[in-house]
């Protein structure tokens, strides 16, 4: 398992040395990137797609319509008749935005995630585009996971998907990776209502907050053998992986069974590969394998950082890992780091008690 060279695609290349790993936490990859850009409230919307047909770009002013995990709908300015564009095919996107919008991304960059959300709840009310209104309910779900608030994180992410079910966002579903343990009462509650749902999501949220509990781990665990054959290939993929955290709980997992998570990681679609990372660093974590645990936990927080807790929850034992190899130097670069890129969070303030700074 390797991770990839800055500015290659993913893909089995040379891993990054630890001691570039600032550089490596803002990889440029090819990925879709959304750039909200500051216009008047009139201005025409832009879009850049990729050619259907060779290497070029295609640039459109125009009015988006509607965005989706699936396409882009819009309406070009000779025409009013509206188009539509695979999804695949958008690089980037520029619109206006409003005031609270642009706020609440700017606190979230901050770390100031409750006011943050209070911005972003503001921008929900305000914003009368239901496809900007996706963008900002992801925002919320983000800033509900990074204040352990699953509850919300796991309703707001549902509204996501009743939406748009082929949602671009998918990757901010608020799973359970390494616990709790033992979820709050609130969050039992919950878990339970989203296990008996109709949806397949809905049920994947509910396993996976009652996999660790006692009362209701077996029906968890039928519900993700289901699930682990759902159509959807996101949820298929996610509960299998889910699955996997079952298996830890052996204490008895084998090299040949790691290395066919990560054949099986590699297959997924790449929004969605952060927590089966997480759990790969597990594996190799309970293997003793300090230096494959490492690597698998630093895909999280430098690829796939759509679960901001998770992220630095990766970050910071990336950097036991690193520690454990008598590598303290590269170990205490990565504690710094998690403590400037997730202020006011348990593995911050972990990170600092160990570097005996303040957070």
């Amino acid at each position: 398992m390797q991770l990839p060279s800055c500015g290659q695609k993913l893909g089995r290349h040379k891993p990054p040395a630890f001691g570039d790993h600032r550089r490596w936490l803002w990889l440029g990859l090819a990925v879709v990137v959304v750039v909200l850009s500051a216009h008047s409230a009139g201005a025409a919307d832009r879009i850049v797609l990729r050619a259907s047909t060779g290497s070029g770009t295609i640039t459109l002013p125009c009015q988006i319509v509607d965005w989706t995990g699936r396409e882009i709908t819009v309406r070009l300015r000779s025409s009013s008749e509206p188009k539509k564009y695979p999804a695949e095919q958008v690089i980037a996107v520029e619109t206006s935005k409003g005031r609270r919008h642009a706020l609440g991304e700017e606190l979230y960059r901050q770390g100031r995630v409750a006011d943050a959300q209070r911005a972003f709840e503001e921008a929900l009310r305000q914003e009368p585009r239901v496809w900007v209104r996706r963008q900002i309910l992801a925002m919320l779900v983000r800033c509900a996971v990074w204040q352990g608030d699953y509850v919300a994180a796991g309703e707001r992410f549902l509204a996501l998907v009743r939406s748009d079910p082929m949602t671009q966002y998918f990757g901010t579903i608020p799973l359970a990776w390494n616990g709790p343990s033992s979820a709050s009462a609130a969050l039992r509650s919950r878990a339970r209502v989203w296990l008996g749902n109709s949806s397949d999501t809905a049920r994947l949220l509910g396993a996976s907050f009652l996999l660790t509990e006692v009362e209701a781990q077996t029906q968890a665990h039928e519900v993700l053998k289901e699930l682990a054959r759902s159509r959807d290939d996101r949820v298929r993929s996610l509960a299998r992986a889910q699955q996997w955290r079952a298996r830890l709980q052996s204490g008895d997992v084998g090299r040949l069974e790691l290395a066919h998570w990560e054949e099986d990681i590699e297959r997924m679609p790449q929004g969605i590969r952060g927590g089966p990372y997480f759990v790969l660093g597990l594996g190799h974590e309970l293997r003793r394998e300090f230096d494959l645990a490492a690597t698998a936990y630093l895909w999280v927080p430098l690829v796939y950082d759509e679960n901001p807790r998770l992220a630095a929850h990766a970050l910071l034992r990336a950097a036991e890992c690193l520690a454990k190899m008598g590598n303290s130097s590269a170990a205490e670069r990565l504690q710094r780091e998690v403590i400037a890129r997730f202020p006011k969070t348990k593995f911050a303030e972990t990170a600092a008690s160990r570097l005996k700074l303040t957070p």
